[in-house]
């Protein structure tokens, strides 16, 4: 869900891009504690694993792959993102990017990955595209000039933060870049 404003003025635009900041402001300190709480547990050497497998062990088989867990743990960042008014989408993806390896037996990480992967791939990633599609509007593309500033700006902020989480891991500014492009192919190369 796009936060867009009613009127397509530049201070509206602001006015709304800062809510929209300041809520993913919220939602990424969320984000952020809880990693490092598990970093902190990590380096305790507390085995965070443990927790899983436990309660897999009191709700039986049916949570015994793990993914049961998962989807609990995704469903409760994409109630916190729906509560900040983003979408509940941005609150799993980053309630997933906190789950870890460290976190699930290997065995269990790897059978969990496999699951989930077939899972979205088959049947949620086409479902989410299917709603987007029905909620879009073409008279919501009020002018030329508003459509190429959010597209350039889409565009550019994403080239931006591949190449600087490139350079970020040790990669030379060309192969960053060259990251950059291989993920568009690759994402357009899906969707097409």
């Amino acid at each position: 869900m796009l936060a867009l404003p009613v009127q397509t003025s530049w201070t509206a635009v602001l006015s709304a891009g800062g809510g929209v900041a300041l809520r993913l402001l919220v939602l990424a300190l969320a984000v952020l504690g809880l990693n490092a709480l598990f970093s902190r547990l990590h380096r305790r050497v507390v085995d965070v694993s443990a927790g899983p497998e436990k309660l897999a062990a009191i709700f039986g088989p049916e949570a015994d792959s793990g993914i049961v867990i998962v989807i609990v743990f995704v469903l409760a960042f994409g109630s916190l993102s729906e509560s900040l008014g983003l979408h509940f989408v941005i609150g799993a993806f980053f309630g997933s990017l906190l789950l870890h390896k460290r976190q699930f037996a290997a065995v269990r990480y790897e059978e969990l990955r496999r699951t989930l992967s077939s899972i979205t791939g088959g049947f949620h990633a086409p479902v989410f595209f299917a709603c987007l599609g029905l909620e879009f509007q073409l008279s919501a593309l009020a002018g030329f000039g508003f459509v190429a500033a959010v597209l350039t700006a889409a565009i550019a902020s994403k080239v931006w933060a591949g190449w600087r989480g490139g350079c970020a891991i040790g990669l030379f500014e060309r192969e960053a870049l060259g990251l950059c492009a291989s993920f568009s192919m690759g994402a357009a190369r899906w969707s097409g």
